[in-house]
């Protein structure tokens, strides 16, 4: 008997879940089943919209690839004379250490207004040679020199705000001041002994006297503690070392100036934003593809990014699932405004959900139906809008199929109250195309 009771249960949990979208009956069900319904159905939509936004990303790139000439122009023109290769995941660039066009508007690498670099060193080896801007509150600038000299209650009149030059740092050829300022600190009968630094410097000495550091790794080493010890922390600005490098200023540059065009090869990481000959835009960043090719000729370049776009293809679905977190907690919170603005409507009415839990609950229940058709927007859209444009429409598609089916269950159910508290005769009744007749069922029988 307990068998054939869960065995009932579990049918008509699954009718339920199955039909509640296209039968009023079972949607107002919803009202007494647990919310941990409404929970399977976010966990639902979110997979089968996310799902259905990395099919059609992924599905539409050819074609708007294939319609970005003027990309493609720029990309050839500009990759056709440089000696690259990329060997397991690997790009090097062996004609120079890197090309870019921010600093050069005049550059023969921009064409079409797209904006191209290509520094295949190291991130965390490619120092940028920046200031440290310092303004008082009058908007009185001094050098970092002579704000690093003042006491600690003059320096608090100061901000200080970090500016990128774009142009690479040798750490090599300021050796001896960095090393006079790190003698400096380190002097304990001096009066700015720094002991974390003191102690971090005679560890790069000790393997600089062994042979363990040198060339531009003793370089790299010596001036990262410098500027450790000179500068304020870049912890919060820089992701790639302990001091601005040049990839950051990269992304800097494309993110404050909205460069909407541009080609961006890193050693392992490629990025790039192009428009295709329809208008809509296309972002990417992710890295290589395996194996080892040489990338010459206008092939070969396809090869690369395509490849490199097709090889993150599976991370993709990553990015939206990131994204449509905020989309649910934004669901949650209209679906509570809803359930609860309409607790006196529905009280008034004497309808079966009088309660903002009731109502809350039918509503989570419409969200697996209502994602398949996201779903099915999420494959189809990206081949005539942008993502960015696709995914908002998606969401705003989902959204509305909830609150409209929620509001055709309200409103035949409103006018199927009054009509019975009118006593009209069952045959002018409303009939109500969401219903199962189980009358009609027993005829047939």
């Amino acid at each position: 008997m307990k068998f054939k009771k869960i065995l009932n249960d579990s049918l008509s949990w699954l009718k339920y879940f199955c039909f509640n979208f296209f039968n009023n009956k079972y949607a107002r069900e919803g009202a007494k089943r647990s919310s941990a319904n409404v929970i399977v159905g976010v966990i639902i939509a979110a997979v089968l919209i996310c799902g259905g936004m990395t099919v059609g990303y992924n599905t539409s790139f050819d074609k708007r690839y294939e319609s970005a000439n003027k990309f493609k122009q720029f990309v050839y023109t500009a990759l056709k004379d440089e000696d690259i290769s990329v060997k397991d995941g690997k790009l090097t660039l062996s004609a120079k250490d890197r090309i870019e066009t921010f600093s050069d508007e005049d550059s023969p690498y921009s064409i079409n207004g797209y904006q191209l670099v290509v520094d295949t060193r190291p991130a965390g080896e490619a120092y940028d040679d920046f200031t440290i801007v310092c303004t008082d509150d009058d908007k009185k600038e001094i050098s970092y020199d002579n704000y690093y000299k003042l006491s600690e209650s003059d320096k608090m009149k100061y901000s200080l705000s970090l500016k990128y030059s774009g142009k690479f740092l040798d750490t090599q050829v300021r050796q001896e001041e960095y090393r006079a300022h790190l003698d400096k600190v380190s002097d304990k009968d001096g009066g700015e002994y720094k002991a974390g630094i003191a102690n971090d410097y005679n560890i790069i000495k000790e393997r600089e006297s062994r042979g363990e550091l040198t060339g531009y790794d003793l370089y790299n080493a010596i001036y990262r503690l410098y500027a450790r010890s000179y500068y304020p922390s870049f912890d919060k600005i820089e992701k790639y070392a302990s001091v601005p490098t040049l990839r950051s200023y990269y992304i800097s540059e494309i993110s404050q100036k909205n460069y909407g065009k541009f080609l961006i090869l890193f050693d392992e990481l490629c990025f790039f934003s192009f428009v295709d000959d329809d208008g809509i835009a296309v972002s990417f960043s992710g890295g290589y593809p395996d194996g080892e090719a040489a990338v010459s000729g206008e092939d070969a370049i396809d090869n690369l990014l395509c490849g490199a776009f097709y090889k993150s293809a599976a991370r993709n679905f990553l990015v939206f699932v990131s994204d449509i977190i905020v989309s649910i907690i934004i669901f949650v919170i209209i679906a509570l405004l809803v359930s609860f603005s309409l607790v006196g409507l529905c009280s008034k009415q004497k309808l079966e959900y009088s309660t903002s839990t009731g109502i809350f609950n039918i509503l989570g229940g419409f969200l697996p139906v209502s994602a398949i058709v996201a779903f099915i927007f999420g494959v189809w859209m990206p081949y005539f809008l942008s993502i960015k444009s696709a995914y908002l429409a998606v969401r705003l598609i989902f959204l509305g199929i909830v609150l409209i089916r929620f509001g055709v269950l309200l409103a035949m159910d409103i006018i199927k109250v009054k009509k019975e508290t009118k006593n009209v005769p069952s045959a002018e009744r409303v009939q109500d195309p969401f219903e199962v007749s189980e009358e009609n069922n027993n005829d047939e029988q």
